[in-house]
């Protein structure tokens, strides 16, 4: 019988899941979580998860009062496919703690991978991937119940970015007519929805967008914060997939 992730049970990232028997420890990060703000006790039901679609229904057997350890043993496995609907997002890196917001949300949303990108008009530095973002990613699957963490890439160029659409079928999220640039169905790994910073795209990069066969989608009427575009545009994205699936 296949684990439903949609039960109530919570849910912890153990990582080393797949190489378990049929015992296993909780880390401390996540061992905090169980015994501080989940309040779980001794023979309470849990779910845990690798990240890479393996998923394990637990039962505690032993609870550090203090949070310190949480042991488990392992009654039931289930190994989930990968997601049907590849989504992407190839994103200029906005201010501060937005960056965080970003992350958290489209990955709630459906997002597969993340590539920060530094366009003409970014203002702020597109950073090396953090430990911070790792944890981020966590949270969010286990948020949304994913089997599957997202793949978080290296920051790109724009140049590089162009070379994507050799894998990925480009959407570029901008103010303009959302007929341009629709390209004709590919075989490509999924949609890579491209947002680039407040301050635009320029008109150089929007052509190499262009002609790089990438489709425009129209978010609405209004300048939107980065990451709201990121939230907005992913939704859509994934909407539109499941609608109308290959």
């Amino acid at each position: 019988m296949t684990i439903d992730l949609a039960t109530a049970e919570p849910l912890f990232f153990v990582p080393e899941l797949s190489s378990l028997g049929t015992d296993g420890v909780l880390n401390t990060r996540e061992s905090k979580h169980a015994g501080g703000s989940r309040r779980l006790r001794n023979g309470d039901s849990i779910l845990t998860f690798d990240g890479e679609g393996l998923v394990a229904r637990c039962v505690i057997t032993h609870l550090d009062p203090r949070g310190r350890s949480t042991a488990f043993s392992i009654e039931q496995r289930t190994a989930f496919a990968k997601p049907e609907y590849q989504v992407g997002l190839a994103c200029a890196v906005p201010k501060g703690d937005r960056q965080n917001t970003l992350l958290d949300m489209t990955i709630q949303a459906g997002m597969t991978d993340y590539w920060p990108v530094r366009f003409e008009r970014s203002v702020t530095k597109a950073p090396e991937l953090s430990e911070r973002w790792q944890r981020i990613a966590v949270e969010a699957c286990k948020q949304s119940r994913r089997a599957w963490l997202p793949r978080l890439h290296e920051p790109l160029e724009f140049a590089d970015l162009i070379e994507l659409a050799q894998s990925w079928a480009l959407v570029v999220a901008d103010a303009a007519d959302s007929s341009a640039g629709v390209p004709a169905a590919s075989t490509n790994s999924g949609s890579l929805l491209v947002v680039g910073p407040e301050g635009g795209l320029t008109q150089r990069e929007k052509q190499a967008l262009l002609d790089a066969e990438a489709r425009v989608i129209n978010l609405g009427p209004h300048i939107l914060r980065t990451e709201t575009a990121a939230v907005a545009g992913t939704v859509s994205l994934m909407r539109e997939q499941v609608s109308n699936p290959s």
